[in-house]
């Protein structure tokens, strides 16, 4: 019964992080032509026109939806993660030892 919290909330951010990524693949529109064209597709484009070359896609396209968001939010919470471990570690066991 001690457990059954922390099983609870592994599970809800397991749900989460679930929804998030179906919802990510599900609802990713490609931003295609228009008045709102990203810049970095405009100096890429002139990049590769000045030394004869076409553009190519990414390795790794994150122009569908909020995928880049995503992406990041995973970072942070990966970084957040290894740096709250690490802080507890350095400042509070550290402080136990002396």
């Amino acid at each position: 019964m001690k457990n059954l919290g922390r099983i609870l909330a592994t599970c809800v951010v397991g749900l989460i992080l679930v929804f998030a990524i179906v919802g990510s693949v599900l609802f990713a529109r490609s931003k295609g032509e228009g008045p709102w064209i990203d810049a970095t597709d405009t100096v890429a484009e002139e990049g590769a026109g000045n030394i004869g070359r076409e553009v190519a896609d990414p390795l790794i396209n994150t122009d569908q939806g909020n995928m880049l968001v995503f992406f990041f939010t995973l970072g942070g919470v990966a970084g957040g993660t290894a740096v709250g471990y690490y802080w507890r570690k350095v400042m509070i066991e550290k402080k136990a030892e002396v």
